[in-house]
């Protein structure tokens, strides 16, 4: 398995992100959602590069695709990867799960699932709000990047 590079950044007062998952009203049961934002610092203080993250998504489609939730043991097997893309832009504007306003950005990676009755469920229960992916980084000390805004504009 390929080492990635995820640069962690020691900045205390870093903005926290969450990457929530947003359910349309349909009986597909299919979830969108940002699976990482590019060149902003996320919750475990760390972030990636646009250029990075763009090779890291391709390398996960052709390589990995396993998902599961909150990066726990045990959770996959509840999503069918069907779409994964990095979004080109301009600014989208949307809202998750539980009506909060999120902006994707240009650079942002963004995948699709089907969720199967058990994941569904606990993703409209608000159990499981994120995407998990299983992989393995090689962290290194950088300067934080500058602050992204997540505001529309």
């Amino acid at each position: 398995m390929p080492v990635v590079e995820v640069a962690a950044v020691i900045e205390p007062d870093a903005v926290v992100v969450e990457k929530r998952l947003q359910v349309p009203e349909n009986p597909k049961r299919f979830i969108l959602g940002v699976a990482y934002q590019a060149d902003s610092v996320d919750g475990h203080h760390e972030y990636m590069a646009a250029e990075e993250l763009e090779r890291i998504a391709w390398d996960y489609v052709r390589k990995h695709r396993r998902m599961g939730w909150f990066h726990a043991d045990g959770t996959e097997g509840h999503l069918d990867l069907c779409e994964s893309y990095i979004y080109r832009g301009p600014d989208w504007v949307t809202t998750d799960i539980a009506g909060a306003e999120q902006v994707i950005k240009a650079g942002d990676w963004v995948l699709g699932g089907i969720a199967d009755e058990v994941g569904f469920e606990q993703i409209l229960r608000e159990a499981a709000d994120g995407w998990s992916m299983d992989g393995v980084a090689k962290r290194r000390v950088t300067a934080a990047p500058s602050k992204r805004s997540r505001q529309a504009g």
